[in-house]
């Protein structure tokens, strides 16, 4: 995984979710003022996960331990999917409060708590994965093959007498 990383959107990753929002809404016109009449925001996701081209070839306790990252990783992302949700929710709730005197200025208004919102959530979503990563840093599944890894190199460092 670390030759290979996925790109993710702030530099290597092993796993993914993306966010596509859209969004569509009436308007109404007051006496003094134009508002959403009707708004209504859906959001897409993309989970790209990570998967073992040789999991067959693993012995029993790797695989074990890959299975348990696996679960670790779609919960991790889970919990990414009900960040965008609940932003979505709280960017619906801004936008019902709009009341501007003109209707052609209510879509420009709208883009505005969109793109806001999105900003938002994205340094939510930072702040989990900042909060997460010592947790899957020391997954059982990393820890193995960093043990495995220095194993390797005093091996090769005692045979080459290095």
């Amino acid at each position: 995984m670390r030759d290979r990383p996925f790109r993710g959107d702030n530099g290597p990753a092993i796993a993914n979710i993306r966010a596509r929002y859209s969004y569509d809404f009436k308007t109404k016109k007051d006496q003094n003022s134009c508002r959403v009449d009707r708004f209504r925001m859906r959001v897409g996701f993309t989970l790209t996960l990570p998967r073992a081209t040789q999991e067959s070839s693993f012995d029993r306790k790797t695989k074990r331990r890959w299975k348990s990252l696996q679960q670790f990783i779609r919960r991790h992302e889970g919990v990414h999917r009900k960040i965008y949700l609940s932003c979505a929710r709280q960017m619906e709730r801004e936008v019902k409060k709009v009341r501007p005197k003109v209707c052609q200025f209510l879509n420009r208004e709208i883009g505005r708590i969109v793109r806001e919102g999105k900003k938002t959530c994205e340094d939510k979503q930072r702040a989990f994965d900042r909060r997460e990563l010592r947790r899957l840093t020391n997954h059982s599944f990393f820890k193995q093959a960093r043990a495995e890894r220095d194993r390797n190199s005093r091996n090769i460092a005692a045979k080459y007498g290095n």
